[in-house]
């Protein structure tokens, strides 16, 4: 039986993101959701299988027994499952491939409630642990890139690729960046010796940035609460978490623990009245820039996330019209255009 959300459940035509959010959740709603989230259940627990080869942990597939909406990630990224209600349910498709093949022209991307969620990865960084400033490879390509800028060039330019891919060959369906993140044992774990994390900041800014010049929304891998400096993750030799136990050092800190936090814990649009058209953060002036054309429809305000750890004596803000109030809770920074122009920007900069 296709599950399919009660009219009271979806979202209402006015554009207002703030509704949505925050709307009352009806009983018919809460029904629906309650048999939708049984079902996946039912569906997506089943065997996973382990393998061991050479020194290094395999995954397979889920297996699937039932007709929903789950990720599907198979070994290798190489072959992916559907099942036969795509799209008729609450649930979405996330559809993986690797970084260096292109995405495939699936018929089956005509269908709604589809994600083009691929990884990507920093391949120099990743698979020699080392941070090369100077040194970037596009795999897809089979091209190498010289110099610092034709690096950032050249992962933006393989970013937009993606996306473009996505848009074209799937038929419109949107992009997020399945995995993305870098390893933090470079150089032979130098930095836990030394406590000197720079070229780890340097390294997850730059992938980034090559998000953020695409407009991209991506899950960081990732996140291990029992990592540790001696075995990394605890599986398959990775050790590409945030956080580490040997790095907390003050358990009443929330930022005790964290690694290249300047990189990671950065402002951004987390709500738009409009289609952005730019989004930036230079991490080492702490600079942040937004530029959007404001949908007439919408009437919320637009909401940048304002993390203190970056601006702990606050910070300055610019404005191309309008006016913004601070949301000192939430570490909110909320904007309202005058609609009288269709785009508008602001900046961020901290206080001195």
């Amino acid at each position: 039986m296709p599950l399919r959300p009660p009219n009271s459940a979806r979202p209402p035509n006015k554009k207002n993101h703030s509704a949505i959010r925050m709307g009352a959740i009806s009983a018919e709603a809460m029904e629906w959701y309650r048999g939708a989230r049984k079902a996946l259940l039912e569906t997506a627990v089943s065997v996973q299988a382990q393998s061991l080869i050479g020194s290094a942990v395999q995954r397979s597939s889920i297996r699937i027994t039932r007709s929903a909406q789950v990720l599907l990630e198979a070994r290798g990224w190489g072959h992916q499952t559907l099942t036969a209600d795509l799209g008729t349910g609450g649930f979405a498709a996330f559809l993986e491939a690797p970084p260096d093949q292109p995405t495939a022209a699936w018929d089956e991307w005509t269908m709604p409630r589809v994600v083009h969620a691929p990884h990507w990865y920093d391949g120099v960084t990743l698979f020699l642990k080392q941070f090369v400033p100077f040194l970037g490879v596009d795999a897809q390509e089979g091209t190498r890139a010289w110099g610092s800028r034709r690096v950032e060039r050249s992962f933006a330019a393989q970013l937009a690729r993606v996306r473009t891919e996505a848009s074209e060959r799937g038929r419109g369906v949107p992009t997020l960046i399945g995995e993305f993140g870098i390893p933090f044992d470079l150089a032979g774990g130098r930095a836990y010796r030394t406590g000197d994390f720079r070229h780890q900041v340097r390294a997850m800014d730059r992938t980034f940035r090559a998000l953020e010049a695409n407009l991209l929304s991506g899950t960081l891998w990732n996140y291990a609460s029992d990592n540790d400096n001696e075995r990394g993750d605890q599986w398959n030799g990775e050790d590409l978490s945030i956080f580490s136990r040997d790095q907390q050092h003050d358990p009443a800190d929330p930022d005790s623990g964290g690694r290249a936090l300047e990189a990671v814990v950065r402002p951004y649009a987390r709500a738009v009245a409009g289609l952005p058209l730019k989004m930036s953060y230079d991490v080492r002036r702490r600079a942040f820039e937004l530029v959007f054309r404001h949908d007439p429809a919408v009437e919320a305000p637009t909401e940048i996330y304002l993390p203190v750890l970056h601006y702990p004596h606050g910070y300055r803000v610019e404005v191309s019209d309008g006016e913004y109030e601070a949301s000192e809770d939430e570490h909110l920074l909320l904007y309202r255009h005058d609609p009288g122009r269709p785009e508008h920007w602001l900046r961020l900069r901290p206080r001195p």
